[in-house]
């Protein structure tokens, strides 16, 4: 997974970057979260996920995503706010 620090946010729209100041704009929409994303908050994905444009994420139990049976899988995402780790699913539909 890569590490990637918000930098801005404006309504879904989240401009992410690495270490490498690679930085990617990715229209996201987090559901099943009952937190306040902020700018300085760190997003782990997969790089695959990189690639896309609009990505969707929700509760690993949320019936929309696929279901997960392995850690490493590429739709798990960890978001930490505030020091703590939120485990999501990108979710479809």
């Amino acid at each position: 997974m890569r590490k990637l620090i918000i930098n801005k946010i404006d309504n879904y729209n989240y401009e992410l970057q690495d270490k490498d100041d690679n930085i990617y704009n990715i229209n996201i929409e987090f559901y099943d979260l009952n937190k306040k994303i902020h700018v300085g908050d760190v997003l782990y994905m997969d790089e695959e996920l990189l690639k896309e444009k609009m990505l969707n994420f929700g509760s690993l139990d949320n019936e929309c995503g696929k279901v997960i049976t392995d850690s490493s899988d590429k739709d798990i995402v960890v978001l930490v706010i505030n020091d703590e780790k939120n485990y999501l699913k990108r979710i479809y539909g």
